[in-house]
This record gives structure tokens, sequence and C-alpha cells, in this order.
């Protein structure tokens, strides 16, 4: 099965904040083209349960990249892409997991968090590139919407990815596939 993890384009900024937000553009890696790790996404996805992946969007930042969340035994991690991309200017940055699959929706500029809108999975170690983090266990991925990258500091939204459960083909007791005439 094809991995599609949606990947959104690498752009320049437009818009200026007082808060996060400056106009810097991401971080383009031009060896790396759009699908470049999904061969890394799928790998892993063979080795544990594929819960949920994901491509960011856009909120005080035009970002890049995508997820995926993995299960091996009793660890669940997330991973960030390769292009993974946020805000290099912006200082507290945090992955957390939204309990809205669009956080920032009816929300004004920066798009802040209550505290009851999420929960805080780690500090963001690197603005851009490949990552890991360990879910923690307290976390309820099947009530959650949305992996965000927080500016803890302005209460800043960053960007979002919605959680997308990948598509299973389900078998018959034969094998066949269940959506093909017997």
């Amino acid at each position: 099965m094809p991995l599609n993890p949606l990947y959104a384009a690498l752009g320049a900024v437009a818009a200026v904040s007082t808060s996060c937000h400056h106009a810097i553009q991401p971080p383009v890696n031009p060896a790396a083209g759009p699908g470049a790790d999904v061969t890394e996404m799928v790998a892993d996805a063979a080795t544990g349960e594929l819960l949920f992946t994901g491509a960011f969007q856009p909120a005080e930042y035009e970002g890049a990249g995508s997820f995926t969340i993995i299960r091996r035994g009793d660890t669940t991690t997330l991973k960030l892409s390769d292009d993974f991309a946020s805000n290099p200017a912006a200082p507290d940055l945090y992955v957390v997991i939204g309990g809205a699959a669009n956080p920032v929706e009816g929300k004004a500029f920066p798009y802040p968090l209550a505290e009851d809108e999420y929960e805080t999975v780690a500090m963001l170690e690197a603005v851009s590139g490949a990552q890991s983090y360990e879910i923690p266990a307290e976390i309820d991925l099947d009530s959650s919407g949305s992996v965000v990258i927080w500016c803890k500091r302005f209460n800043a939204t960053m960007g979002y990815a919605p959680l997308v459960q990948p598509m299973a083909v389900e078998h018959d007791h034969h094998g066949h596939d269940d959506d093909h005439d017997h």
C-alpha cells in the first residue's frame, strides 16, 4: 500500500507579526525532492503499527513536512519527516497533540491554544529536519485531532497537521479483498 504523506509546499512568508513570526524563508534541501522520505516512512510502518500520518498546514508560519505516528509494543513514536520545517525565529517551540483537527479554526492570529486544547509531547529539538518523539502513554490519540508546533512563550500556533488514519485493505477469510466480487 503506497503511503501518501500529503506534503505541504514550501513557500515564502508574506506576513509579519509582533509575536513569533518573522519574514524568514523556511530552510530548503534541494537534494531532497517531495517524497524523499516516503521510503523511510513505509519501512518504519512495516516494523510497527502505523496509527496516523499527516501533512503540516500553515498557521502563523508557512512550514512544511509531514509526520507519522507508529506504535511498537508499548511505545508510540511521533516521527517528523526529513523535509519538516517550522519558524526558525520563534522561541520556546513545542510539539503538542491538539484536540481538534484544525486548532486554528475560528481563532484570530496568532492562533493561541487554551490549556485544555492540547497535551505536550516535548520541546521541539530542531526547527527543521527529521526527528522523533516518544508520545506519553497518557495521551489518548483516539480522541485527539492534530500534531501542533506551538510557541509556548507567545501562545502562538506555528503550524498543525491533522491526524489521518491510514486506509487499510480488509481481507476476507480466503485472503481476498472485501471490495472485489468472488
